[in-house]
Order: C-alpha cells, then sequence, then structure tokens
C-alpha cells in the first residue's frame, strides 16, 4: 500500500529488519480486523479512523489470547505512528482521539516459566502434529538451548552456523540490532540437519503455526491459567534454567542478549532454597558418608536445573574415560 511504503522508506534507516517487519504486520493486522480486507485493497478514506475502531481492535487481540500486553502496546504504537504521518501529509483527518489510548500495564513480568523437563515434553508432542512435526519439534529444542527469540529462531539460516572445535556457535542479528552468538552441541546440530532439505532458512514453517502449535500443545498439557504459560516461557525457560547453573547474572544478562539488566532481573526464578542456617555445622564430607539409595534420594528432591549440572558433568567424565 502506497501510504505505508511512504512511511516505511522514511523509517528503514533507523529500523532493523526485524523492527520494520514487525510495524508492517502491526499496521496489516490493524486495517485487516478493522475494516475486514487487505490493506493493499485500501482507499484514503478508508485510512481515517476512530476510538472505537482502537477499543475493537485491543479488544479482539485480548480475546484471541495470543498477545501479551508488550506487544499489544507496540502494535498500537505502530498504527499510531502511521496515522500521525498521514495526518502531517493530510492523507487522514482527525487524530485527535489518540492521546485518550492508553497503554496496556506491562505483563512481561508474569509470563510463566516452563522447566526443561516441559519443554521437552513440548517437543515430543508437537513431533506427533500431522503436519511439518519434526519442524515444531526441534523449533522449540532449539529455542530451549539458545533462548532465542520466536523471530530470531524463524528468520535463522543455514549459513549462521559454524564449527569451531567441538561446538558449533550460531551468529546473527536479533531484536533491536544486537548481534547474538550462541552455542550449541555438535551432536544437536547433528540432530538438526535433519531439517535441512537445501532451503535457506532452518525453519520452513509460519509464525502463525508456532503460535498455533503452542496454544494446542499448552492445551493438552493442561497448565493452570495462573502459571500464564506463553510462547515466551520457553525463552524464559532456558534464561532461567541458565542462571540456576551459572549463578551469574550478568552471564545470563549475555545469553539471553538483553541491554537491560532490568529486563534480565525479570527472567530469573525466583525459588526458596528452604530454611538455611549457616551457624550450624554441616559435615562437607556427608554427600561421601551415606548410602549410595540415601544419596539418590536426596538428588530426587533437588532442582532439576542441579540434576541437569551432575549428570552434564557425569557424561563429561566418561566421554573423557572413554577418549583414554
Amino acid at each position: 500500500m502506497r501510504f505505508l511504503d511512504q512511511k516505511k522508506t522514511k523509517s528503514n534507516k533507523y529500523e532493523s529488519n526485524e523492527t520494520s517487519n514487525a510495524y508492517t504486520k502491526d499496521v496489516t493486522d490493524f486495517f485487516s480486523i478493522i475494516r475486514d480486507q487487505d490493506i493493499k485493497f485500501l482507499k484514503q478514506e478508508d485510512m481515517n479512523s476512530r476510538l472505537d475502531d482502537f477499543e475493537y481492535f485491543i479488544e479482539f487481540l485480548e480475546l484471541s489470547g495470543l498477545y501479551a500486553n508488550a506487544t499489544i502496546n507496540r502494535k498500537m504504537s505502530s498504527v499510531k505512528s502511521l496515522l500521525e504521518y498521514l495526518h502531517s501529509k493530510k492523507i487522514v483527518n482527525d487524530i485527535s482521539y489518540l492521546k485518550r489510548i492508553k497503554s496496556k500495564a506491562d505483563d512481561s513480568e508474569r509470563h510463566g516459566i516452563l522447566t526443561v523437563s516441559e519443554v521437552k515434553q513440548m517437543s515430543d508432542l508437537a513431533l506427533e502434529e500431522r503436519e511439518k512435526g519434526i519442524i515444531k519439534k526441534y523449533f522449540f529444542l532449539l529455542g530451549l538451548n539458545t533462548a532465542l527469540r520466536k523471530e530470531e529462531l524463524l528468520n535463522l539460516k543455514w549459513i549462521a552456523f559454524h564449527m569451531e572445535g567441538s561446538s558449533v556457535f550460531i551468529s546473527g542479528i536479533g531484536k533491536g540490532n544486537v548481534k547474538f552468538r550462541k552455542e550449541i552441541s555438535t551432536k544437536f546440530y547433528e540432530e538438526l540437519m535433519i531439517l535441512n532439505k537445501g532451503q535457506e532458512k532452518v525453519f520452513d514453517i509460519s509464525s502463525d503455526s508456532i503460535v498455533s502449535v503452542f496454544n494446542r500443545i499448552r492445551k493438552k498439557m493442561s497448565f493452570p491459567k495462573q502459571r500464564n504459560i506463553v510462547i515466551h516461557s520457553i525463552r524464559k525457560a532456558a534464561s532461567s534454567n541458565f542462571y540456576k547453573l551459572t549463578k551469574d547474572p550478568f552471564a545470563i544478562m549475555r545469553f539471553a542478549n538483553h541491554k537491560n539488566f532490568n529486563t534480565t532481573v525479570r527472567y530469573i526464578q525466583k525459588e526458596s532454597y528452604g530454611a538455611i542456617t549457616f551457624t550450624e555445622d554441616i559435615d562437607l564430607d556427608l554427600h561421601k558418608k551415606i548410602s549410595h539409595q540415601s544419596l539418590l534420594d536426596a538428588l530426587s528432591e533437588m532442582d532439576e536445573s542441579f540434576v541437569l549440572l551432575l549428570n552434564n558433568k557425569i557424561k563429561e567424565n566418561q566421554n573423557r574415560e572413554l577418549r583414554n
């Protein structure tokens, strides 16, 4: 559409491709919902909108259950920006009502965090899908391994992967034009290669398909509503688990590719460690003195991130013994 193209051309030198694409989708969604037709068929008079149109658009997004408040706010901001631009060009008339549209409260902190085992279970259920099950499975697993955002995963290309020693690294540019560099195991990369049929992008699937399969699986797994599990919960699972393993808030900030440390804080799962009394004498060799069963019983009650770290260390030692 000519009006949208004009606004995009004006802004492109300041925005990443991801931001530009999100802007286009936001505006397209707005007019397709309030005008019930494709944006390229709209006429100049169709661009004039009212407060009622925004209220209907917001209600539609909320009832869909697919969008966080932050995403709804971004969509409204995109449309407002276009209307303000078109008003400056005398293409639309009254936009005085825009100041009455209030942003929704930030609910990002309330988004639930999945556990590693829950994400793996979701990937197993994704594999059972009738269409593109293997793609959906590895979409979830690569998200868990890298904490990449949904759009970053969808835009990921095979040329972004490169081998260094015994690891494979993924390099790219993510949200806000921030560069990322992720490390995955050679074994997982070899599994992922099953998706490589000569296409440019790793995941031959649409964003809507990913959202749909996530919602279907979420319903199958019957998560309590208060957990507020959304697709972003996979990224939170990766980041939260990484923090539990490292206990380094700055390492998790780099891992999640955050610009702002306050954002990182929201990703760190709040947890209770029980009553720990540091004045008591604790035998640091106690784990060496108890029975094998007592040790297993204690491990069964530990957080799964601790068990994962232990298993990784055991596997590392086994591999070293095999090499020797």
